[in-house]
């Protein structure tokens, strides 16, 4: 009796340990990963949206409507967030560091549509109602 009590308790922890390891390999092999296709369209909507809702809140309000954006949408990212206009001038009241301007200018000029990375910034282009370009970078 007290070999099959033993048998069925060390079984049924067998059990759950490999039911435990196969559950993590599975959840770590199909998580999206930084640098995957998945990883890139996700980032490149949250960039897209809130570029368009920066944008319409400068149109609208200015630039103390879109500091309000921008304040808003980095609290929530976590990240800063800055918006230029065409020629590279910033838009916002935070003064960007200048590697956040040189990608602002690298856009402007190669025309991207795309969002473009660079150390660990991205920067998304996004065409005003007056038909000007404006450069969201986070």
């Amino acid at each position: 009796m007290r070999s099959l009590f033993l048998k069925i308790f060390l079984w049924f922890w067998l059990v759950q340990v490999t039911i435990g390891v196969v559950l993590f390999a599975v959840s770590n092999v199909l998580r999206p990963q930084p640098g995957s296709d998945q990883w890139h369209s996700t980032l490149g909507y949250a960039i897209q949206r809130n570029a368009e809702v920066a944008l319409a809140a400068y149109q609208k309000g200015g630039a103390r409507a879109l500091n309000n954006v921008l304040m808003r949408a980095g609290m929530q990212a976590h990240v800063s967030a800055y918006f230029f206009d065409a020629t590279g001038k910033s838009l916002g009241a935070k003064i960007p560091p200048e590697d956040v301007i040189d990608l602002a200018k690298k856009v402007t000029q190669e025309n991207s549509h795309g969002a473009v990375e660079n150390n660990g910034l991205t920067a998304k282009t996004v065409k005003g109602s007056n038909g000007k370009m404006y450069v969201m970078v986070w």
